[in-house]
């Protein structure tokens, strides 16, 4: 097939980032009204230790993690980040979704859906890195959208 040989121009890059954007926007913007699921209350609404910037130093030693015992004490008294596991980037982005958005979930699923889109046109960059073909970075992309 002749496709396969066929470079991306800067006006083909463009394109496929504005389709990018817009492809996951158009599948993710019913998320925007929703409200917090799932452990967003205990990680997110009911945990204190997101809420404040001195907290932050805690994401690089044990006390980030919280016990399965003291989950159900969060807000109550310091029991870490609310997380099980660690994962550090994703409290990183509590702190500061919490300093823009306070307790609002658009800015939290907004926030989603920008890190979402920025991942997939790195991914999209990968792909055409890797394999130089148009038709696997688009079949990619289109996996990764949604």
């Amino acid at each position: 097939m002749f496709i396969k040989n066929i470079t991306f121009t800067k006006v083909n890059i463009r394109l496929a980032i504005i389709l990018i954007v817009l492809s996951v926007m158009l599948i993710y913007a019913n998320s925007l009204k929703n409200s917090f699921v799932w452990d967003d209350a205990i990680v997110i609404a009911e945990n204190s230790f997101v809420k404040s910037w001195k907290n932050f130093p805690a994401i690089f030693s044990k006390a980030y993690l919280t016990p399965f015992s003291q989950i159900e004490y969060l807000g109550i008294n310091s029991a870490g980040s609310g997380e099980t596991s660690y994962r550090p980037v994703v409290t990183l982005s509590y702190f500061i979704d919490y300093s823009i958005w306070k307790l609002n979930p658009f800015g939290y699923h907004l926030t989603n859906i920008l890190l979402h889109i920025f991942n997939v046109i790195l991914l999209f960059f990968l792909a055409g890195l890797i394999t130089k073909n148009r038709i696997i970075m688009f079949s990619v992309v289109c996996a990764s959208s949604r």
